[in-house]
């Protein structure tokens, strides 16, 4: 079963909640987070590690102590001798959401904004553009959306980065490219009106109910599980 979660990042912690938190991170991750030069990417970073860790703990009944993570060449992170546990975690806005499942998954959210929908004619497919210039005008944008996090959550999915061309599939079809997805499952679950979510996976059982969790949960878990 797949099993999607999120948690805003908008909600205030002090100075030394934060600090805690920070502590029960690998020391690379918190370097990485010392390099943003704005606090929210520094926060949706540390609230994704935080929660994919507090997953991990609750789904395979480990300590955060015991968990050790990998990045495969391309930067998608796994969990160390466990071939049935798959995670992927993918942030924007006020929202950072995680998936896991039995299988590789990838995840994608994206906040609705304005976007110059001629860009598709450069990073979607010649179908999925079609497609996109048939709705009707004040469709355009959500639907632009639709097929970006669909395409991301696949990338994701795959997990090899940009070494894979954003028009070499179609997400509409799932033929007729480089990649053929028919293999594959996609889901679209709401998690806000203004926020498009995607997950990719090879398991069709996915469910379409978002769990939102506290970061006082994660807190509560990881500082004091151990």
């Amino acid at each position: 079963m797949i099993e999607v979660y999120a948690i805003r990042v908008d909600d205030f912690i002090d100075d030394n909640t934060n600090n805690q938190l920070l502590s029960h991170i690998s020391r690379e991750k918190r370097e990485q987070i010392k390099r943003f030069h704005f606090i929210e990417d520094a926060k949706r970073t540390l609230y994704g590690d935080l929660m994919a860790r507090y997953l991990v703990c609750d789904k395979l009944k480990l300590s955060n102590s015991q968990l050790i993570f990998y990045k495969n060449e391309f930067g998608k992170p796994f969990l160390k001798d466990y071939s049935d546990f798959y995670f992927n975690i993918s942030h924007s806005g006020v929202w950072v959401v995680c998936v896991i499942g039995e299988k590789e998954v990838g995840i994608d959210v994206e906040q609705i904004k304005p976007v110059d929908i001629s860009i598709a004619k450069r990073f979607f497919s010649k179908n999925e553009y079609q497609n996109l210039m048939q709705r009707p005008e004040q469709f355009r944008v959500e639907y632009f959306y639709d097929l970006w996090t669909m395409k991301e959550s696949y990338i994701k999915y795959r997990g090899e980065g940009l070494s894979i061309p954003l028009n070499s599939f179609d997400v509409c079809t799932g033929g007729d490219s480089l990649d053929n997805l028919s293999y594959l499952y996609f889901s679209q679950p709401l998690l806000d009106i203004d926020y498009k979510l995607s997950i990719c996976s090879e398991n069709a059982l996915m469910s379409e109910k978002i769990n939102i969790i506290e970061i006082n949960l994660i807190k509560n878990t990881l500082i004091h599980g151990n």
